[in-house]
C-alpha cells in the first residue's frame, strides 16, 4: 500500500513539475513582448482548452496593475497563436473571467458561507411559518386567523424567493469551480448566462421582508385590539407572531452581499460580451494584434536572418548596401533603388508604430537585397587610350636613356682623371732622371 502510495505521489509530482515548467516557458516567450513599465502579471493559470487544443493565456499588465493585453500561446508548439479572432476572443473571456475570480475577494461574496446564513434566515422564517400554522389551526376570531394567515403568506413568499435564489447561486458556484479547476471554452456559454440570471430576485428581498415586517404588525394592532381574546391569548399570540430580533440584520447583510456580488458579476458580463470595436475584450485582442505586430516587425528587421548568414540581421544588409561608398557600385543599380525608397517608407511605418503595414513589405525588401548581394560589384574595364600608355612608356624610356647617358659620361670623366693621374706620375719619374 506504501509503495502504491509513493507511486502515486510520484506521478503527480511529475505532473505538477511539468506544468510548472510549460507554464514557466510560456510566460518566458510572453516576455519578448513586454515594453517598458509592463510587466507579466502575478496569477498564474493553467492552460485553457478551446476547440481540443490547450493555450497559455499570459495577461500582461501596467505599473498601475492595468490589463494591457493577454499572450496567447500554444501548448502544443509554444508559438504565438492569433489565426482565428472567435478562438482568440473565447481564450480571451476565459482568461479575463478567471483572473477576475482570483482577483474578486472585496467585491465577491458568492460562498458557501453567504449559502449557510441564507438557510439560517429561512429556517428563522419556516420555525415562525411552522408556528403561525399551529395558531391558525386553533380556534381564534376569523379576523385574528385572517392576519395572521396574511403574515403566514409573507413568510412563505420571502422564504422562497430565499430559496430560489440560494439554488441558482449554488448552481452558479459549481459551475464555476468547475470552471475554474478546467477552463475550456465549451463552458463559457452557460457559465456567463448563470453570472446574469442567477441573482435575479435578489433586489426583492428587502421589499418582501418589509412586506412580511407590516403584515406582522397589522396581525399584532388586530390581536392586541380584539375584543374576543384573553390578555393571556393575546400575549401567547404576540409571541407567537412577532419577527425574528435578528431578521433585518440578516436580510441586510443578504441583500449587501448579493448588491455587492451582482455589481462585479454583471460588470463581468459586460467586459466579456462586448466584443465590438475598441469595447471591452476587443480592446485587449487589438493590443495583443498591435504588439504582435511590433515583435513581427522589429524581429525582421534586427533579428539574426538565417538568409543572410554573414550579416547581424535585415537592417545590416540594407544598410551596407545603401551606405553612399557602396551605393553606386552594385550592379543591381535598379534595385539598389528600390530598396532605398522601400526602406525609408519601412523606416517611417516603424517610427509612426504602423507595424502591421511593414510585414508584407520584408519579403520584397529581402528579395532585393539578396539579389543585389548576389548581382555583386561593377567591375570597372580598364579604358585608358593606349596613347597614354605609350606616352608613360616614352617617358620612361626617356628616363632610362638619360640615366644609362649620365652612367656613361660620369665612367669616361673617371677613365679621363685616371689617365691624367698616370701621366702625371710618368713625367715626374722622368724628371727624376736628370
Amino acid at each position: 500500500m506504501r509503495k502504491i502510495l509513493f507511486i502515486l505521489f510520484l506521478f503527480l509530482f511529475c505532473i505538477n513539475t511539468v506544468y510548472a515548467l510549460s507554464l514557466f516557458n510560456a510566460q518566458d516567450t510572453a516576455k519578448s513582448y513586454l515594453q517598458e513599465n509592463e510587466m507579466i502579471d502575478a496569477f498564474s493559470q493553467g492552460a485553457v482548452t478551446c476547440d481540443n487544443n490547450n493555450y497559455y493565456v499570459i495577461p500582461i499588465i501596467s505599473g498601475s496593475n492595468d490589463i494591457s493585453f493577454f499572450v496567447i500561446i500554444s501548448e502544443l508548439d509554444g508559438k504565438i497563436y492569433s489565426k482565428d479572432q472567435s478562438t482568440s476572443i473565447s481564450l480571451l473571456r476565459s482568461e479575463y473571467i478567471l483572473r477576475s475570480l482570483y482577483y474578486s475577494s472585496s467585491t465577491n461574496y458568492l460562498s458557501t458561507q453567504l449559502f449557510d446564513r441564507m438557510d439560517q434566515l429561512n429556517n428563522l422564517l419556516n420555525s415562525k411559518k411552522s408556528r403561525l400554522d399551529g395558531l391558525i389551526a386553533s380556534n381564534y376570531p376569523v379576523e385574528v386567523k385572517t392576519e395572521i394567515t396574511n403574515t403566514k403568506n409573507k413568510i412563505v413568499i420571502l422564504s422562497s424567493s430565499i430559496d430560489k435564489l440560494k439554488i441558482n447561486l449554488k448552481e452558479l458556484y459549481t459551475s464555476q469551480s468547475d470552471f475554474v479547476y478546467e477552463p475550456n471554452c465549451s463552458k463559457l456559454s452557460e457559465l456567463t448566462s448563470k453570472f446574469s440570471y442567477s441573482f435575479e430576485g435578489y433586489s426583492d428581498i428587502s421589499k418582501l421582508a418589509l412586506d412580511y415586517l407590516d403584515a406582522t404588525d397589522n396581525a399584532t394592532k388586530i390581536v392586541v385590539a380584539s375584543k374576543q381574546l384573553s390578555d393571556e391569548d393575546k400575549r401567547s399570540i404576540l409571541s407567537f407572531i412577532s419577527a425574528p430580533t435578528t431578521i433585518n440584520s440578516e436580510v441586510s447583510f443578504i441583500y449587501d452581499s448579493l448588491s455587492s456580488t451582482n455589481t462585479f458579476y454583471s460588470n463581468l458580463v459586460i467586459t466579456t460580451n462586448a466584443t465590438t470595436e475598441n469595447k471591452g475584450l476587443m480592446i485587449y485582442y487589438n493590443n495583443f494584434i498591435s504588439r504582435m505586430d511590433y515583435v513581427n516587425a522589429k524581429a525582421s528587421l534586427y533579428n539574426f536572418d538565417s538568409d543572410f548568414p554573414r550579416y547581424d540581421n535585415l537592417n545590416s544588409v540594407v544598410s551596407i548596401i545603401l551606405d553612399p561608398t557602396n551605393r553606386l557600385n552594385w550592379k543591381a543599380q535598379e534595385d539598389v533603388d528600390l530598396l532605398y525608397s522601400e526602406y525609408a517608407l519601412v523606416k517611417e511605418l516603424y517610427s509612426k508604430g504602423r507595424y502591421k503595414e511593414i510585414i508584407p513589405k520584408i519579403k520584397s525588401i529581402k528579395s532585393k537585397s539578396q539579389n543585389i548581394l548576389s548581382e555583386g560589384f561593377i567591375e570597372y574595364e580598364n579604358t585608358t587610350s593606349s596613347i597614354y600608355y605609350w606616352l608613360a612608356g616614352g617617358i620612361i624610356f626617356v628616363i632610362i636613356i638619360v640615366l644609362i647617358s649620365r652612367s656613361i659620361r660620369n665612367k669616361n670623366k673617371e677613365k679621363n682623371k685616371s689617365k691624367r693621374n698616370d701621366d702625371f706620375i710618368r713625367g715626374s719619374n722622368d724628371d727624376s732622371l736628370f
